[in-house]
């Protein structure tokens, strides 16, 4: 306004009053009956970094009371009065901007618990209203062709913005740049957002992009009734609070996309599951089917080669006789085939039945060797069995187990060479039974060692071997029902 001191502040010139009466400017107070009427003024300016700051006033009810030299050593005292001045604000800015760090630095911590946007927006916004005191905040968030208004201070402000349009806060996520602006009234992109006919217009405004992997996620704005309100300082404190916002939902975006394709692979793996459900009924539903349709005709024909060759049916020439061992021997095989796939669906599925009992191992092997004799003879196979002096008793299924055996022992004398020989043997290790068949047959690579108790292992051998490939499997899975392991060396 108008007045001396006013004029002091404006021009930052020291002002020399001989008479007030005299000063157009001169603007007479309060009138004190007990205080005589100032006649005389000098008026010292005390000027800092950024001008000036104080003024120093002294009145006199006499004219022309002051002299240069009053005015030197008012000079002089204003000079000290600025430095003080100057470094207690300084210390002041000092201790603001250190307790603002140190909430920033608190709000960053605790984004750290944030799960969602809207906790991280609402622990934003109450930082800003705690440590810079503004109140009037936007938490913004960018969809698609919108910002939309997740939180914020007031509550009643505009809660959608299209990017299409005209805005600071627009212009931030376009440009991907903070803007501060002095006063918004000369800006031609403000928009106002707020709807509260109560509040007093914003005049200045600082909006901050928050940036992650070069894409801009969210705005905070703040605004102010003032001009000006907002230095350098506001807008690096709130760029370090946008870093942090930044990392927080970056982190959210990071576990969300992954919850996403955790589900996207679970909703994989359920279908893939359900489609092998399938395979696997249809797999079951064909060997019940195959094995029907096999074991049917192969009951006739075993039974007619049985009566054919009993002499039955009269006298069998000698090259009749040879073609019917050929066929006996092929049924065999086949039937051997589809009890041998029944059992392996039946392990796979749990279905297998296991009848325990206690039995004699020794006695077991005795008649498992006594049927693989007419084998090991045809090749001129020596036999070495090894057994203790006494084995205990085991709680085992006698006919699976005998199953283990047969296969074990038929399965060494079929790869073993004519004259060589096969060890079977016996040890009581406390716990435990352990029985191993040795043979000198062609042996086996390590690779094929692991795949050797699969169905249908994938391993080189000659043709002449024959064989349906599931033996060992099964041997493999009934030893472990009985909860034993069992492996080649």
């Amino acid at each position: 306004g108008d007045g001396i001191t006013s004029r002091a502040f404006k021009t930052g010139e020291n002002q020399f009053i001989r008479d007030v009466r005299d000063d157009p400017d001169y603007i007479r107070g309060d009138v004190d009956e007990d205080v005589p009427p100032t006649v005389s003024e000098l008026l010292i300016t005390v000027v800092g970094e950024e001008g000036v700051i104080a003024v120093i006033n002294i009145e006199s009810d006499k004219p022309n009371a002051f002299s240069e030299q009053d005015k030197n050593i008012l000079d002089i005292l204003s000079e000290h009065m600025a430095t003080n001045i100057e470094r207690i604000k300084g210390l002041e800015y000092e201790r603001i901007y250190e307790k603002r760090l140190g909430a920033l630095h608190r709000h960053a911590v605790s984004l750290s618990d944030a799960d969602t946007v809207e906790e991280i927006a609402s622990l934003t916004v109450d930082a800003i209203d705690w440590v810079f005191g503004y109140n009037r905040i936007s938490f913004l968030l960018v969809e698609e062709d919108n910002l939309i208004r997740v939180d914020g201070i007031p509550k009643k402000a505009l809660n959608e913005l299209s990017l299409e349009g005209k805005g600071i806060t627009v212009r931030a996520v376009k440009t991907a740049q903070t803007q501060l602006v002095p006063d918004i009234r000369k800006d031609e992109d403000f928009k106002s957002g707020i709807k509260n006919k109560d509040l007093v217009p914003s005049l200045s405004e600082l909006a901050v992009p928050v940036i992650a992997n070069d894409r801009v996620l969210a705005v905070i704005n703040v605004e102010s009734p003032s001009i000006d309100d907002f230095d350098e300082t506001d807008k690096r404190l709130m760029e370090l609070l946008a870093e942090s916002v930044s990392s927080a939902m970056a982190r959210i975006q990071r576990v969300e996309d992954l919850e996403e394709k955790v589900e996207e692979r679970t909703a994989e793996l359920r279908q893939a599951y359900e489609e092998l459900k399938e395979l696997d009924k249809m797999k079951d539903q064909f060997i019940s089917m195959a094995t029907h349709e096999l074991r049917t005709p192969l009951t006739s024909i075993k039974g007619y080669v049985d009566y054919i060759q009993s002499g039955s049916a009269g006298e069998i020439p000698d090259n009749i006789e040879e073609l019917l061992d050929i066929v006996q021997r092929n049924t065999n095989r086949l039937e051997s085939l589809t009890d041998d796939l029944l059992d392996q669906r039946r392990i796979e599925s749990g279905k297998l039945e296991i009848e325990k009992e206690k039995i004699d191992i020794t006695n077991l092997l005795d008649e498992i060797i006594e049927e693989v004799k007419p084998l090991i003879d045809e090749k001129d196979l020596r036999l070495e069995v090894e057994v203790p002096g006494k084995t205990p008793e085991i709680f085992a299924d006698k006919i699976r187990i005998g199953q283990v055996f047969l296969n074990l022992i038929e399965n060494a004398a079929k790869f073993s060479q004519e004259g060589t020989q096969i060890k079977v043997q016996i040890e009581d290790e406390n716990e435990s039974i352990k029985v191993s068949v040795e043979d000198e047959g062609i042996g086996l690579s390590d690779e094929d060692k692991e795949k050797l108790f699969e169905p249908f292992p994938d391993i080189e051998k000659p043709d002449f071997y024959g064989g349906t490939g599931l033996g060992l499997s099964i041997c493999s899975g009934i030893v472990e029902m009985h909860g034993g392991e069992i492996w080649a060396e």
